[in-house]
């Protein structure tokens, strides 16, 4: 699929998602709603931007249209229904953990790696972006904890009562200018606090190089038994949350019907078609098997 018509799919999906979320907003709610969104695409261009600036680990082609300086504008705009969607998903299966927002921040980050998996691994392939290193199915594994850093970051600004009540944070009350200016400063350095420390710990280290085709099956194995544990414990995810993610879920799903393979894609690190094939199968096993299908 070429990069254009996959912009122009992206947002159209993104007006469906964000008029679905707001419609099934509370009225009362929607501002707080609408100005937590704004947060978390600050708080994601700022992570992003200061991480291609200070690491130079990834890039986006110029393909890509309207870019804030490095990161591309459709990419600040999808930030925030990444964050918002994972934690709807995490309140819905973990309900308990609203009471322990530090562990609920921590699950929606993981929420948010798992589900970057999916969207790295394709997009490499797609030339969406480029890396300079391999790792999963060309998704350097640094890579894909910084997405879950971010989103564990913004989650933690703005709902952990030690920061969010000294921040303002939204979801209790609407912000001060100071809470809108401190709140994406404060996540982004947490940002890259929990980046450095993985860095200079482990992925400096070990993990740097592609991995093995092999551990696709680790993967495949892990989605089978989280899944049999939480079919067995955990509520069932209501098709208002999945519709939004569907939608979103069918553009990779075109990328992989159109995949270049690996040896004519721009990216050596690009994977082959049937291993994406297999990682979005285990990927996709949970949410199809915790969807509330007969709603």
């Amino acid at each position: 699929m070429p990069t254009p018509i996959f912009q122009l799919a992206c947002i159209a999906v993104l007006g469906f998602a964000y008029a679905f979320l707001f419609a099934k907003t509370p009225r009362e709610k929607r501002r707080a709603l609408a100005i937590e969104a704004v947060l978390i695409a600050v708080t994601s261009w700022l992570g992003e931007e200061t991480s291609i600036l200070r690491y130079r680990f990834y890039a986006y082609p110029d393909t890509w249209w309207l870019k804030l300086d490095e990161v591309p504008l459709l990419v600040v705009a999808i930030w925030p229904m990444v964050v918002l969607s994972s934690r709807q998903i995490v309140d819905t299966l973990f309900p308990t953990l609203i009471t322990r927002p530090l562990a609920r921040a921590a699950v929606v980050g993981l929420a948010v790696v798992i589900d970057a998996s999916l969207v790295e691994t394709i997009a490499v392939a797609s030339d969406l972006w480029h890396w300079v290193e391999g790792g999963y199915l060309g998704a350097p594994l640094i890579g894909l904890i910084g997405w879950g850093a971010n989103a564990f970051a913004i989650t933690l600004a703005t709902t952990w009562p030690p920061l969010a009540t000294t921040l303002n944070g939204p979801l209790s009350r609407l912000p001060r200018p100071l809470g809108c200016v401190l709140t994406p400063l404060v996540a982004t350095a947490i940002t890259h606090l929990v980046l450095v420390v993985a860095w200079w710990v482990f992925f400096r280290h070990v993990l740097r190089d592609t991995l093995p085709s092999w551990t696709l099956a680790v993967t495949l194995t892990l989605a089978i038994g989280g899944t049999l544990a939480l079919y067995r414990r955990a509520p069932r995810i209501p098709l208002t949350l999945a519709i939004p993610r569907i939608a979103a879920t069918s553009v990779f799903v075109a990328l992989l019907a159109s995949h270049i393979p690996s040896h004519v894609a721009s990216d050596p690190h690009a994977a082959a078609l049937p291993l994406l094939v297999g990682h979005f199968a285990a990927i996709a096993l949970p949410y199809l098997a915790l969807m509330a299908w007969s709603a």
